[in-house]
């Protein structure tokens, strides 16, 4: 058993942020694999920054732990190029920022374990667990809303990178509630491949799983590999909320409507020349579609007069009866009647029959 290093801690209330060539830790002794351990609420590795906890001899590399409470970030590259040397071998590309516990030897790499709700691999951002000879490492991410994987962004346990021996690291990505998105042109992989090893495991839970795909091999589109180019090919479990997008939808009846048996013939036309639409007057609509709407507009209901015109053509209008006319004939005069009211007369004999004259005798 190799021995094990003091394991380095890092806590932060707040925030972790590193650019430029910034190492944390490199392990290079071939006895001695010290885990690191990360606690804050943002880390942030950009411009090249780096990570690491690798292996030059039969050690296996150390365990680098990341626990942010808000959001990990490892994005862009450094302004100058070219490669970190760990003895006589090229292990991390100097320009590219990320997490590594690689193993240059026939030690095992290490593991990369990270919880946060929040990860982003942008700008060729790595989290690598790869090995030349040995087997892979495990990597294993608890992601709680959103995983993204922008522009050639990465995420391997890849054994036997020069071309020799070594299985394939096993990859864990777990987001019950999050999604995993990329997008499919920009070549962005998550890999536990082989070369003449077995591939390894890539188990995936997510609610949705965008631009990013399965495929047999490496190709220059986003995807997911566990191949092995002379070995047993690896496995990828990929777990999604089994949601069947029929459930709820409505059984559509298979026959057409006749639309024209739905529709009342009371409401065509007065003619068989079908339903109009008539402009009239200076309102409604213009006359063109290109011209203006009136400001006055008056709307005239044409189906009015049409419908007078033809209930009078249908029922005869009766003729009007006239009054007889009475003569008028001016007064010549007057009486008083039994009750004391003047009427006025034409003629004596017409103030007879309303009045008798009174006689003497009664006074």
């Amino acid at each position: 058993m190799p021995k094990t290093g003091p394991c380095e801690r890092i806590y932060s209330e707040q925030k972790i942020k590193s650019v430029a060539r910034r190492e944390a830790r490199e392990t290079f002794s071939s006895l001695l694999e010290s885990p690191i351990s990360i606690t804050t609420k943002n880390l942030s590795l950009r411009d090249g920054a780096i990570l690491t906890a690798g292996t030059l001899g039969q050690g296996n590399a150390g365990t680098i732990n990341i626990n942010a409470t808000d959001s990990v970030t490892i994005s862009g590259t450094a302004s100058i190029r070219g490669s970190t040397l760990v003895g006589q071998s090229t292990v991390i590309p100097r320009d590219i920022s990320g997490v590594f516990v690689q193993s240059e030897s026939k030690g095992r790499a290490g593991d990369i374990i990270v919880t946060s709700p929040k990860i982003n691999l942008d700008n060729q951002g790595r989290l690598i667990a790869e090995s030349q000879s040995g087997n892979g490492g495990n990597i294993n991410l608890l992601v709680g809303d959103l995983m993204l994987l922008r522009s050639e962004s990465k995420i391997s346990t890849t054994a036997g990178t020069a071309q020799q021996g070594g299985d394939g690291g096993n990859i864990t990505i777990n987001s019950p509630s999050g999604f995993i998105v990329a997008i499919p042109q920009e070549n962005s992989d998550i890999t536990a491949n082989a070369f003449t090893g077995s591939g390894g495991r890539v188990n995936i839970t997510a609610s949705g799983i965008y631009g990013i795909e399965s495929r047999l091999g490496p190709t220059e589109l986003s995807d997911i590999t566990a191949s092995s180019k002379l070995g047993v090919q690896g496995t990828i479990g990929i777990k999604t909320p089994n949601v069947d997008p029929k459930r709820g939808l409505l059984q559509l009846p298979a026959g057409l409507v006749n639309t024209p048996r739905l529709v009342s013939s009371k409401c065509a036309a007065f003619d068989n020349k079908g339903s109009e639409f008539i402009v009239t007057g200076r309102g409604g609509l213009p006359m063109g579609p290109d011209d203006l709407l009136s400001n006055d507009v008056v709307w005239t209901d044409t189906r009015l007069s049409t419908t007078t015109a033809q209930n009078q053509s249908r029922t005869p209008a009766a003729k009007p009866s006239k009054p007889e006319a009475v003569e008028i004939v001016p007064a010549t005069g007057w009486v008083f009647n039994g009750k004391g009211e003047v009427t006025l007369i034409s003629s004596a004999s017409e103030a007879n029959s309303l009045m008798s004259v009174p006689s003497c005798a009664k006074y």
